[in-house]
């Protein structure tokens, strides 16, 4: 996990899950290695299940050492988050774990969007019932509009970085 910080107070205010390969001959590997092979293979949703037991186990141990309830984000891939049984997939794991919902924060990506509009509103609007946030991750990347952004009710918008790094000398991102 990665925390997030406050850098007023130096107070955790959050993480965010991060998965990562250790292989044994090419070591670590980062998402972008092998997640476009996890998600051809259908092996994903096997991966986000896991993930998502991974952080509750966590966050379990967290509040039994009386640590302060914080949001935990974690990402989750277009195939997961169009399945029809998505929300429920989530809810049944985060019960499991005897926790409430609310803790958790869902990132997707901005091209997820495009992909099957009447879907993802209905899983945003099921996760919304259920207290978790919903995140909208590299945005700028893609070609989705503001009124998409604006009907989905999206809780957290994370500009792409590239766009970010840009703009000290780039007038048109500035502006934007």
């Amino acid at each position: 996990l990665q925390p997030l910080v406050n850098l007023d107070t130096c107070e955790i205010t959050g993480a965010e899950a991060f998965i990562r390969w250790d292989h044994h001959i090419y070591g670590t590997l980062l998402p972008e290695e092998f997640i476009s092979i996890a998600e051809e293979s259908q092996f994903i949703l096997e991966m986000g299940d896991w993930v998502l037991n991974e952080v509750c186990r966590h966050y379990k141990n967290w509040m039994k050492e009386d640590l302060p309830p914080v949001k935990i984000s974690i990402n989750v891939s277009s195939l997961q988050f169009l399945q029809e049984d998505f929300a429920d997939r989530i809810l049944n794991i985060i019960s499991s774990h005897g926790l409430n919902p609310d803790f958790l924060v869902i990132e997707i990506l901005e091209r997820v969007m495009i992909r099957d509009y009447q879907q993802m509103k209905l899983s945003i609007d099921k996760l919304h019932e259920m207290g978790i946030k919903v995140a909208l991750d590299d945005f700028g990347t893609g070609f989705s509009s503001m009124e998409y952004l604006s009907r989905l009710n999206i809780d957290i918008l994370k500009i792409d970085q590239l766009f970010i790094q840009t703009i000290p000398q780039d007038k048109t991102n500035s502006a934007i």
